[in-house]
């Protein structure tokens, strides 16, 4: 009920309509509008005289209308869902970043600036079939969705690049946009001298549409770059901690401050093992190990094992999703917010082979406070318990 709540919340976004309005330009494009009556036709099996005529048909074109919009609703929703789980910020950047440069060449091509000779015919499926089950306009929608890409692709792509936060929200943006595109079409197979009707008055302003959405293209795609730089994800620099031979050989040691509001300094936490887990609040499997961090730390934290988890600072990690995440997980373990990543960039400098940028990162230090093993990745309660009863050997 919470999950329905919040696609519920999410929905009255602005990038919601951004998308509605992506799928309507998406369906008067020059390549996409004047194939419509033909489309009707294939999925329908009813010709196009039929269809203006209107011989009592129209309820079977209506139908296949919408199975044909159900079919490329699914490829586009799953297209979201792939692409919203890239969580990672580094992932996302380099998507906005290609997708940006892209949209302005789309941009361009749209625009009559630059013709792109492979994307000037459009790449479509065909049958010479008329006589079809209505049910395979299912079918010919998931086709559309995969074939038509140089027209619907670039449009496409720039709503799957609204902001937005995990799988649910991008597959949102898709319905959004199978929407805009779907609504038009079953007007047009409702009504189908309304949409030649329609057709006749908008050809001619077809170049101008071109010229617009090629603009709107290369604008996107502008911002997409710009906000790739803005947020630094592709260019961000751990800063490095100067560590001399004594204090290595002391074992690893930093200040850090728990909800109670203490600063403590982990050398005054007495302990046979330490688990210092480093993560973000973007990283979906670094949430998913709360729990099992919690189980395992009431359960052997009078057995001298200490579970700390270090939330590290981004653009993509802030302070108030962090206090969102606490207060939806309730971790029962020693968490806090490392502003500045400090802590982060201790333990990096510390053990300089440990990798960086990727989450959850998880050190794991003898009674000495020394590394001795770094693990990339989440982990089951079962392995985790495993790791803790291997470390107490050692």
């Amino acid at each position: 009920m919470e999950n329905l709540t919040l696609f519920l919340a999410v929905s009255g976004n602005l990038n919601h309509f951004v998308a509605l309005l992506g799928g309507i330009a998406a369906f008067i494009t020059p390549c996409v509008l004047p194939m419509v009556p033909i489309y009707l036709s294939i999925i329908s099996g009813v010709s196009i005289d039929e269809m203006k005529s209107e011989k009592g048909k129209t309820s079977k074109v209506i139908f296949a209308a919408l199975l044909f919009i159900l079919g490329y609703t699914i490829v586009f929703s799953m297209l979201g869902l792939a692409v919203g789980f890239l969580n990672n910020p580094v992932y996302k950047a380099i998507f906005n970043l290609l997708l940006g440069l892209i949209l302005i060449l789309f941009g361009l091509h749209y625009a009559g600036v630059y013709q792109i000779r492979m994307f000037a015919k459009e790449a479509r499926f065909h049958t010479k079939s008329r006589k079809t089950n209505v049910f395979k306009a299912f079918f010919v929608g998931f086709l559309f969705a995969f074939g038509w890409t140089p027209c619907v692709g670039p449009i496409l792509g720039a709503i799957l690049g609204l902001q937005g936060a995990g799988p649910l929200v991008k597959v949102s943006y898709m319905l959004a946009f199978s929407i805009g595109l779907g609504l038009p079409l079953l007007i047009s197979a409702f009504a189908i001298n309304f949409f030649f009707r329609f057709f006749d008055k908008i050809k001619k302003h077809f170049h101008k549409i071109e010229i617009g959405i090629g603009i709107l293209l290369m604008l996107m795609g502008a911002y997409y770059i710009f906000d790739v730089f803005k947020s630094g994800a592709l260019f961000k620099e751990y800063k490095k901690v100067k560590i001399t031979e004594k204090q290595k050989k002391s074992g690893a040691n930093f200040k850090f401050v728990l909800k109670d509001g203490k600063q403590r300094e982990l050398k005054d936490i007495k302990a046979n093992v330490y688990i210092v887990n480093i993560w973000e609040t973007w990283c979906t499997n670094c949430k998913e190990e709360m729990p099992h961090f919690s189980e395992l730390y009431q359960k052997y934290k009078d057995k001298g094992v200490y579970i700390l988890a270090v939330c590290s600072s981004s653009s993509a990690s802030t302070l108030e999703e962090y206090n969102t995440v606490i207060k939806e997980l309730k971790p029962e373990f020693p968490v806090f917010y490392d502003t500045g990543s400090k802590v982060a960039n201790y333990l990096y400098s510390f053990h300089s082979k440990a990798p960086r940028g990727l989450f959850p990162l998880t050190f794991i230090l003898d009674k000495n406070r020394q590394v001795i093993k770094v693990i990339q990745g989440a982990r089951n309660k079962k392995q985790w318990e495993d790791i803790i009863l291997k470390a107490e050997k050692k």
